[in-house]
């Protein structure tokens, strides 16, 4: 249930990372990738989550923090505009407070002995991958996931073998060449696709399948241009998604029936495209539907999970 908890958060931080933005007129801005070769581009984003599940007829209620910082270095920009970019995880801290005790974990202080729920967080850190983006934000590619995930196993060798391939499993899902795709464009895809000026808003779908699955109706709108800083409000509305398998975990699988809401203001600096800061409130509600290999009844878990994301550029 943890590590289902902790893809939930990393999946939810790694949605709000979305970088924008390049001037188009005086009126209008065009709210996309703008990349130059050189650029080092960083962000911190910092999770408070609020999670209670029924197990059983009986609440758990944990009270999580994750904070993760991501670089982004911009290799190459081809005459389209699609750069190549390199993506590193770190530094990043973690602390959980739940029914089965309290733990914490922070990479620029790391204890002797990570916490089993904190080791894909761990893992992660000071590794990365390479992706080709569009300037609309679309990936045509994706190398090094592999030999990232490679390293990431090597990191868990001390485990025991059933905990470390759970552990491996959930990896991949989180971190496998699908699963990142869907990540990188759910950052990248919800702005709008035309220019547009203070007051115009826009609409977006993005359907997930991985590491769980949900369809994110997003509506945006620009509300500000002030001192080079574009502000966007973001309103959405989280649904199931009936067209994504289920995720399996060793011989279980489990479905996801979540819903809820996500508001939130995002300040972009228009000289760079990238976040000054941001703020985003979430609340889904919902269940996740287990099954195992061999048993006929499916166990149903309800679940409420309250988030306040902060972000801000180093």
């Amino acid at each position: 249930m943890k590590h289902t908890l902790t893809v939930l958060a990393l999946l939810a931080i790694l949605t709000l990372l979305t970088p924008n933005s390049a001037r188009a007129g005086d009126d209008k801005i065009d709210l996309r990738f703008h990349f130059e070769e050189g650029q080092t581009l960083k962000l911190k984003t910092k999770m408070e989550q609020d999670i209670v599940v029924w197990i059983g007829g009986n609440e758990q209620e944990t009270h999580q923090t994750m904070v993760i910082g991501q670089t982004f270095d911009v290799k190459d920009v081809d005459e389209a505009g699609t750069a190549t970019i390199e993506v590193t995880f770190g530094p990043a801290a973690m602390k959980v407070k739940g029914r089965q005790g309290t733990f914490e974990y922070d990479s620029e202080d790391p204890p002797d002995e990570v916490p089993p729920p904190a080791m894909s967080l761990a893992a992660i850190v000071d590794e990365g991958f390479t992706v080709k983006m569009t300037p609309e934000g679309r990936v045509t590619e994706i190398t090094g996931v592999d030999k990232m995930l490679e390293r990431l196993c090597e990191a868990i060798e001390a485990l025991d073998e059933e905990t470390k391939k759970e552990i491996v499993e959930s990896m991949k899902r989180q971190f496998g060449d699908d699963a990142m795709k869907q990540m990188m464009e759910s950052i990248t895809a919800i702005l709008p696709d035309e220019p547009v000026a203070v007051g115009d808003s826009w609409s977006q779908e993005i359907a997930l399948t991985v590491p769980f699955s949900a369809v994110f109706e997003i509506t945006g709108t620009l509300t500000d241009r002030t001192g080079g800083v574009s502000t966007v409000e973001l309103d959405c509305t989280i649904k199931p998604n009936p067209d994504a398998p289920p995720v399996k975990m060793g011989s279980m699988s489990m479905t996801y029936k979540l819903e809820g809401t996500q508001k939130g203001t995002l300040k972009i600096d228009e000289a760079t495209g990238w976040f000054a800061e941001g703020q985003i409130t979430q609340e889904i509600e919902g269940e996740m539907i287990m099954t195992s290999a061999g048993e006929p009844d499916e166990v149903s878990v309800p679940m409420l999970i309250k988030s306040v994301i902060t972000i801000e550029s180093e």
